[in-house]
């Protein structure tokens, strides 16, 4: 029995079974699963979110003090052909640029953001969802994406 035989997502099932043969990095596999996650779960009109440790948070969440979102390491899913445009303008007005570009094919980057360079994502109708990028362990320790609740 194949790992593509236990995953309900067809797509998800290809591309488990592309990571294992292919041995692709961590990082790249969790990026491209998470896109084809949210692809398949987020429909058109959504407003986005930012998600750490399969909980999801809006801007208004943040705003409103009901979260706040300690600086890390974050992937950005945007709508595609508008990574390029995205990039330029968190470059202009938030003197950014991403650690992971990725292929222009992959409408995703990632890096390092705070708190106020989410919200500002979470505003932007070219942002689909922004998801932190750690790593998943078998006992709960303290994540570098720690979320306070007031």
């Amino acid at each position: 029995r194949s790992r593509s035989q236990d995953n309900a997502c067809p797509q998800q099932a290809r591309l488990v079974d592309l990571f294992v043969n292919m041995r692709f990095s961590c990082s790249v596999a969790l990026a491209i699963l998470a896109l084809v996650q949210l692809a398949v779960t987020t429909s058109a009109g959504e407003v986005p979110v930012v998600t750490i440790h399969g909980r999801s948070y809006t801007a208004d969440d943040i705003e409103s003090g009901k979260v706040k979102i300690a600086k890390g390491s974050f992937i950005v899913g945007v709508e595609d052909g508008g990574k390029s445009k995205l990039l330029a303008a968190m470059k202009q007005d938030l003197s950014w640029s991403p650690k992971f570009r990725y292929s222009e094919s992959l409408p995703m980057f990632a890096g390092i953001l705070d708190q106020s360079q989410i919200l500002w994502l979470l505003k932007r109708s070219d942002v689909k969802y922004v998801e932190a990028d750690s790593e998943v362990h078998a006992l709960e320790e303290p994540m570098p994406h720690t979320v306070v609740f007031p």
